[in-house]
């Protein structure tokens, strides 16, 4: 019951998110943490096929985001002035949301687990990545 009712929240936040972005209102910065995390989670899964099962391992930021994510049109609205990094990290695929002005980070999520990682805006976190080789698919509980 548990994990249905998962799904059922995450349907719900896809949902939603899609028809934001359908109002046209999705490319600004107005987007709220939780909305941006369901893009964020959406788009690691596409960079963790490409790290696991392509050669995303190899590839640096921009060229592992363009390989992965390209054939999704409009990708990159939703998260409008922020900065996107992604990191193939011990053989799963992070990606860090930052600040325009690489100040702070916002969201870190890797491709590894079911559910949404880390919401880092509350923290005083710089705009790095805080997976290691033996945290990068460590599930909280």
């Amino acid at each position: 019951m548990i994990k249905t009712r998962k799904r059922i929240t995450r349907f719900s936040i896809w949902v939603a998110t899609w028809a934001t972005m359908a109002a046209g209102s999705a490319g600004s910065t107005d987007v709220s943490e939780q909305e941006l995390a369901s893009f964020v989670m959406q788009h690691v899964a596409a960079l963790e096929a490409e790290v696991r099962y392509g050669d995303g391992g190899l590839l640096s930021n921009e060229a592992l985001l363009d390989k992965a994510l390209s054939h999704k049109a409009g990708w990159r609205e939703p998260y409008g002035d922020l900065q996107l990094f992604a990191k193939a990290i011990g053989g799963h695929a992070v990606l860090l949301v930052c600040t325009r002005d690489f100040s702070q980070a916002i969201l870190e999520d890797s491709g590894c687990t079911a559910q949404f990682d880390k919401f880092r805006s509350s923290e005083t976190s710089p705009c790095e990545f805080s997976f290691t080789e033996t945290t990068v698919c460590e599930v909280k509980q």
